[in-house]
């Protein structure tokens, strides 16, 4: 998750400079126990937050739900570590997370 968030970072760096999008980073705990932590897009009024999963999908590395006021989306990291977007399943349908998904993503996300 460190990894994607480090990338998310990168890509929205010029709007995070601007003050459009701030970052924060909150602890994950279940049962009183921290296992990870979870990143906080604001944008205005609007968040997101990517939470890590403590469960796998067969076939993944990786999992973190992405949660805004209006859904939830579910990304995944492949044997490959490549992060993606699962549009679907069954039967799995996904899209790689690159810097121009994931700014579509959230505008559409984050948009009233």
């Amino acid at each position: 998750a460190e990894f994607l968030y480090e990338r998310i970072e990168e890509w929205l760096s010029d709007l995070i400079d601007e003050g459009i999008v701030s970052v924060s980073y909150e602890p994950v705990t279940i049962e009183g126990t921290t296992y990870a932590r979870r990143l906080i897009l604001k944008a205005g009024e609007d968040v997101a937050e990517f939470i890590p999963a403590k469960r796998l999908t067969v076939g993944t590395t990786g999992r973190i739900e992405m949660r805004t006021g209006k859904m939830h989306i579910e990304l995944i990291r492949d044997m490959d570590g490549i992060w993606k977007h699962v549009i679907s399943k069954p039967p799995l349908k996904v899209e790689i997370l690159s810097q121009k998904y994931l700014r579509r993503l959230l505008n559409s996300l984050l948009q009233h």
